[in-house]
């Protein structure tokens, strides 16, 4: 995202540890300091495995142009040489800023399926409570788990079932009720769920949303967040640009509840289960 916002500058190390970053070829592009402030991403580790630091970033706290030495907080693994390095500039676009406008622009791009998986059946009980953070009213779909001797095999089968709120007003509980189960088995609860916090380098981005569109509507917000501050505008028109076209080409994917009794709302083969889909087109 940064990349796209212009923001960025590549590097190769020529050595480093977890808490600094080395590249002689800096010798006579920076001064001390110059470099303070920037947020060094570790692109690629130079194993090409994508082992550790690969994929991890922190904050450039002090450059030293004698020795081309970055000292940033520690990526735990140290950076060697031929790691690829991107450094952000921070003036105009701060990590934390950035981190909430994009949590705000996944969010925006509307709900995606969360799938939890917390609940197990018991004998001699047809009611369950809605998972902790699942918003019942959300529920999309429950799933059987009809296998358990192979974990890579464990025929996940929709099965009916209702929702029964609280009855007390203003309650936030709700139960879960499907018929008499075998005991011991996963049920997956399939809900429809705001976009989860990214926090970290590992944090996941889901699935329901293309990289190409998350990257392109985190890009976007971020520059119309800057646009009387040093953003040009026909940078602004250009991503506004990629944006439409990454929606257009990676629409994303929503649930359709399916009624019963109207075999023409049926799986399209997108997902498994008991739903269709339409695509998000707005």
């Amino acid at each position: 995202m940064y990349d796209r916002l212009q923001q960025t500058k590549g590097l190769t190390a020529t050595g480093g540890s977890a808490t600094t970053i080395v590249d002689t070829t800096l010798s006579t592009s920076y001064q001390d300091d110059d470099l303070i402030g920037f947020t060094a991403f570790v692109t690629y580790d130079a194993g090409g495995a994508g082992a550790d630091p690969e994929g991890k970033y922190s904050k450039v706290s002090d450059y030293v142009a004698s020795t081309t030495t970055l000292t940033i907080g520690t990526v735990t693994t140290a950076i060697a040489a031929g790691d690829e390095i991107t450094l952000a500039r921070g003036s105009l676009f701060p990590l934390a800023d950035v981190k909430r406008i994009c949590n705000n622009a996944l969010r925006s791009l509307g709900e995606v399926i969360n799938i939890d998986e917390t609940t197990t059946t018991a004998a001699s009980q047809t009611e369950y409570d809605v998972p902790t953070g699942v918003n019942y009213r959300s529920i999309v779909d429950v799933k059987y788990q009809r296998n358990t001797g192979d974990s890579d095999d464990n025929e996940y089968e929709s099965i009916p079932y209702r929702i029964v709120p609280d009855a007390s007003i203003g309650g936030g509980d709700a139960l879960i009720v499907v018929d008499q189960l075998d005991s011991g088995r996963t049920l997956q609860v399939w809900s429809l769920q705001p976009h989860t916090v990214v926090r970290v380098y590992d944090s996941n981005i889901s699935l329901d949303i293309h990289p190409e569109l998350a990257i392109a509507k985190c890009a976007l917000e971020c520059a119309r967040w800057k646009v009387d501050k040093g953003i040009e505008r026909s940078l602004l028109n250009d991503l506004e640009q990629d944006f439409l076209y990454a929606l257009r080409v990676h629409p994303i994917k929503k649930y359709v509840n399916k009624v019963h009794g109207f075999p023409q709302w049926s799986n399209d083969g997108s997902y498994p289960g008991d739903q269709s889909f339409y695509d998000r087109v707005n």
